[in-house]
């Protein structure tokens, strides 16, 4: 399967976050704002529950999302030790222990609903893991689920991006690089001890009164790399799509299991 390099990557208008407080505010927030709707997602196959680990070799794709897609539990990986802890599977798990991960995410829109209060109501997870090399992880659209977000690098740097309506918390711990992209106009820092930042990004009026937080939630972990973080717009949504463009041109080799959605790009 090829991507079709004639078919254009259009706008897609924001997606409805109104099963959450926290998300109904961010669409809310940024419908009357100029900036360009997260960059549509390209036509590739879905993928869910979908785990990579590679010892030597770097991850470098893009990821469609779909949390609506299941499949039988003799497909799926192993369970990691986190997981079982959590009690279930990330959506997408993409670990290198010495080659860097870099790539572009979407997560569409669940079916499920979730329900104020509720400590089981659904949620969406994405987990993103290099120790000893770089993390660039672009996400252009997290779907209508608060989701749970895990970037670590140890003794490089962690790129991230956000969609631009991003709201939630956000905590980034390291010990010996340098913080990027925590605009004050965006980002209120909530504490900073021996290198535990936390922080809320978006309007913290949202957190007045409120026992937990239910909406997305951010961890960056990079002790010895730096952190830099940055949102999508147009600049970014734009660099994005040239990029994609290009590297669909002459056709895209897919993976052993292109139905799980993973693009192997050759080095």
């Amino acid at each position: 399967m090829v991507i079709d390099k004639a078919q254009p990557l259009v706008d897609a208008p924001p997606p409805s976050y109104e099963s959450h407080p926290g998300l109904a505010a961010a669409s809310s927030s940024t419908a009357s704002s100029s900036v360009k709707p997260p960059l549509e997602a390209p036509p590739i196959s879905r993928c869910n529950f979908l785990n990579i680990g590679r010892p030597h070799n770097k991850i470098e794709g893009s990821y469609v999302v779909d949390p609506n897609f299941q499949m039988a539990e003799e497909l799926l990986a192993p369970m990691t030790d986190d997981e079982r802890v959590a009690g279930r599977r990330a959506n997408l798990r993409l670990e290198s222990a010495h080659g860097k991960v870099k790539t572009d995410v979407w997560v569409l829109d669940s079916n499920a609903m979730t329900v104020d209060g509720d400590d089981k109501s659904p949620s969406n997870w994405l987990y993103f893991y290099a120790p000893h090399s770089s993390a660039d992880v672009r996400i252009h659209d997290l779907g209508n689920l608060p989701c749970r977000i895990e970037v670590i690098t140890t003794h490089s740097t962690a790129r991230l991006q956000l969609p631009r309506d991003f709201v939630g918390l956000l905590t980034i711990q390291r010990k010996h690089g340098s913080v990027e992209g925590l605009s004050p106009d965006r980002v209120t820092t909530i504490s900073e001890v021996d290198g535990l930042m936390k922080c809320f990004v978006g309007d913290i009026s949202l957190l007045n009164g409120q026992p937990q937080w239910k909406g997305h939630k951010l961890e960056i972990r990079s002790t010895h790399g730096s952190v830099k973080l940055k949102f999508g717009g147009v600049d970014a949504e734009s660099e994005t799509a040239k990029k994609l463009t290009k590297e669909n041109k002459g056709g895209v080799k897919w993976s052993w299991w292109p139905a799980l959605g993973f693009v192997d790009k050759d080095d």
